[in-house]
């Protein structure tokens, strides 16, 4: 399935779904998901936008099913939406939910609780019911991915994330710990960030691999819509990954055990990836507080000795080598010697020699003049 969101200018969105619509084209996607789709922004010269958007889209979606959620700053986004769109399966434009290959996709539209004058409880009974199907054993034995899109983040570093009460919240939050939801997927930022499997603002497993193992609780990516300051990108707690570049996301799911999520920049260059694997689908593993820090705590001590056991090999080594140049050095300076003192002994035997070849000779010579 394919991910992207609208932008801050009709311009550089124009660009975008453009090359969008020939990445869908050329790769072959089951289907296209818009996240946040402004009409603000397509609506700009008498909907003219709007033509360009439809227009690219129809490339495409002739062919693949293609859904776009309104952006939550379009305060006249519903006629537009009933009047472009149909979704899947529903009873309101607030919600629905749908099957793709081995993913139970959930689609929210926090929109509808302002505009349509719904309460949050029809919307949550709506999607407890969704949920319990989607949980049982046949059921999740053949979509054993559970994945829930909307307009507006949850879990954001700049807390300005889902605006109404915290309860609210943590009640959607409790819905997606009890029938393990694996992603909550978003747009709405102007950065992207993937969050650590997080619940009620505790984490419930540090790790930055690339490869994540029946995870104990709901992975958070907000898609960015536009490119911002590096300098202004916030991190939290919960931060497992967040980038200053806008772009798009692709999720593929390998059969029941395997999922992956891709996060593209605008030259469809892969900025992030995350795979996440599980072998059951009874829920979430069994978490505690106390566990995790736990384990937190006896990874911080086995990191501790294998820095010391490495500081202390790196000191034997640096000794050993230190001795080993002081050996080579006594072994040189020996072998100076021994050479200066052959040569000393080399020059006193040749003068010995010599003294004893001229004493020879002289006697020799004493005798010759002695003779008769």
């Amino acid at each position: 399935v394919f991910f992207f969101k609208d932008t801050a200018t009709t311009e550089i969105y124009t660009e975008q779904i453009v090359g969008s619509v020939r990445c869908v084209q050329e790769t072959g996607y089951d289907a296209v998901i818009q996240l946040s789709l402004s009409y603000m922004n397509l609506s700009e010269h008498n909907g003219k936008a709007s033509d360009v958007h439809y227009e690219a889209i129809s490339q495409f979606a002739q062919n693949i099913p293609y859904l776009a959620i309104p952006g939550f700053k379009e305060p006249n986004f519903i006629d537009l939406y009933q009047n472009k769109q149909i979704l899947p399966a529903s009873t309101d434009y607030a919600y629905t939910s749908f099957n793709i290959n081995f993913v139970h996709y959930v689609i929210l539209n926090f929109n509808e609780f302002d505009q349509s004058g719904l309460h949050f409880q029809t919307i949550y009974q709506w999607l407890q019911k969704d949920l319990d199907q989607a949980n049982r054993q046949y059921y999740r034995s053949t979509y054993s991915w559970i994945i829930v899109i909307s307009n507006l983040p949850i879990y954001t570093s700049d807390k300005q994330s889902y605006n109404r009460s915290s309860h609210e919240k943590q009640l959607l939050e409790d819905l997606f710990q009890k029938y393990s939801v694996d992603l909550y997927i978003s747009g709405g930022r102007s950065y992207y960030e993937r969050t650590h499997p997080v619940y009620r603002d505790e984490v419930r497993l540090f790790s930055r691999e690339k490869t994540l193992s029946q995870p104990p609780a709901t992975i958070y990516i907000t898609e960015s819509h536009t490119d911002c300051d590096s300098l202004l990108r916030p991190q939290s707690k919960f931060t497992d990954k967040t980038l200053d570049q806008s772009g798009i996301g692709t999720i593929k799911s390998i059969g029941q055990y395997n999922l992956y999520y891709y996060h593209y920049d605008k030259h469809f260059n892969v900025l992030d990836e995350i795979k996440i694997t599980k072998f059951n689908f009874d829920g979430f593993p069994q978490y505690s507080t106390e566990q995790d820090e736990k384990k937190e705590k006896e990874r911080k001590e086995r990191e501790k000795k294998e820095r010391e056991q490495r500081e202390k090999e790196q000191r034997e080594r640096e000794q050993r080598e230190r001795e080993q140049r002081e050996r080579e050095q006594r072994e040189r300076e020996q072998g100076e010697r021994e050479q200066r003192e052959r040569e000393q002994r080399e020059r006193e035997q040749g003068e010995r020699e010599q003294r004893e070849r001229e004493q020879r000779e002289r006697e020799q010579s004493c005798l010759l003049y002695t003779s008769p």
